[in-house]
């Protein structure tokens, strides 16, 4: 169950290898998140308008706090309303051992 998506949903993991790094996306079928609420969607708690009760706000936030973490290369995001949006990071790949 897709917690802000449609009945039936999906959410597209994808990874790019490169030669020196690995492009990560997630992509979702969410209504996307209006322009206005842009500057606050990685804050701590914040919720856009008409969200309340759907958890507590956290989930972008980790999610960003465990890329830079991995000391991630690159990240961002897009997204339009009515069609979703895709998140991005990119990690260096390391040699196997």
């Amino acid at each position: 169950m897709l917690k802000f998506g449609p009945e039936g949903g999906a959410i597209r993991l994808l990874a790019e290898i490169g030669p020196d790094d690995v492009q990560f996306s997630v992509q979702d079928c969410s209504p996307g998140i209006d322009g206005s609420d842009v500057p606050y969607i990685f804050d701590h708690y914040w919720q856009a308008a008409g969200q309340k009760g759907h958890g507590v706000g956290l989930g972008l936030t980790i999610a960003l706090g465990i890329v830079h973490a991995h000391t991630a290369a690159e990240s961002g995001w897009e997204s339009e309303l009515g069609r979703g949006s895709t998140f991005r990071f990119t990690l260096p790949r390391v040699a196997s051992a």
